[in-house]
C-alpha cells in the first residue's frame, strides 16, 4: 500500500522508475486538486497544507547576570564537565532552569575548544 511518506521518501532518493510513477500518480492528482482548492480559498499555509508540523516557538535567549557568568566561569575553571546532579545544583543556586545552565557549559567548552584551534594556528 502506498502511503503519502513513502512518496516523500521516493522524491528524496530520486529512484522513481515507470512503475511507481504509476502508483505516485493518483496520489499526486489528489495533493494537487487539495493545494488547488486552498489556494482558492486564499489559504496558503504551506506547511500547514503539506502536513509539516506546526512551527514552535524558540525561547527567548537567556540573558546571564553579570554575577552568575562569573561564578558559572568559577564552576567552569573548577570542573569544565559537571555531573547532572552539579548542573541540577547550579541552577538552583543561580535560579536558572537546568538546561540553561547545562548548555551554557557545552557552549562554554565548545567556546574554549574553537579558540584554541585559532592559538594553535596562530602560533604557527
Amino acid at each position: 500500500l502506498l502511503n503519502e511518506k513513502s512518496v516523500c521518501c521516493r522524491f528524496e532518493k530520486l529512484d522513481i522508475t515507470p512503475k511507481s510513477a504509476q502508483k505516485l500518480k493518483p496520489v499526486l492528482e489528489k495533493w494537487l486538486a487539495e493545494a488547488e482548492h486552498w489556494n482558492q480559498k486564499g489559504q496558503q499555509n504551506l506547511m500547514e497544507f503539506v502536513g509539516g508540523e506546526p512551527s514552535k516557538k524558540r525561547k527567548r535567549r537567556t540573558s546571564f547576570t553579570p554575577q552568575a557568568i562569573e561564578v558559572l566561569n568559577s564552576y567552569f575553571e573548577k570542573n569544565s564537565l559537571p555531573t547532572g546532579q552539579e548542573i541540577t545544583e547550579i541552577a538552583k543556586e543561580l535560579n536558572y532552569d537546568r538546561e540553561v545552565v547545562r548548555v551554557w557549559f557545552c557552549n562554554r567548552r565548545q567556546t574554549l575548544k574553537n579558540t584554541s584551534k585559532i592559538n594553535i594556528f596562530q602560533v604557527q
